[in-house]
């Protein structure tokens, strides 16, 4: 399979609170999870399901998927993910 290409889709959990996850991952896979995203206060903040658990706030959704689906592709470069090419 191709990871290269990321599909990051929302699933809503609550209101102002998402699921950011990798529709090229079956969904049955728990690799498919990337991050869970909260609006707080206008903001959105995120918290990466991989590596550190790290967090980071953003002042657009817009900006935060660019800038995830940038680190997804960093990941699949890098062979984080041990993706076959």
């Amino acid at each position: 399979m191709n990871r290269e290409n990321h599909q990051l889709s929302l699933e809503p959990i609550d209101d102002g609170a998402w699921r950011l996850c990798d529709r090229n991952v079956d969904s049955a896979d728990a690799d498919s999870l990337v991050a869970y995203i909260e609006r707080r206060g206008g903001r959105y903040e995120i918290t990466w399901i991989h590596d550190d658990l790290s967090n980071a706030t953003y002042d657009s959704l817009g900006e935060l998927l660019a800038e995830a689906a940038t680190a997804l592709a960093a990941r699949v470069t890098a062979g984080i993910e041990g993706v076959d090419a």
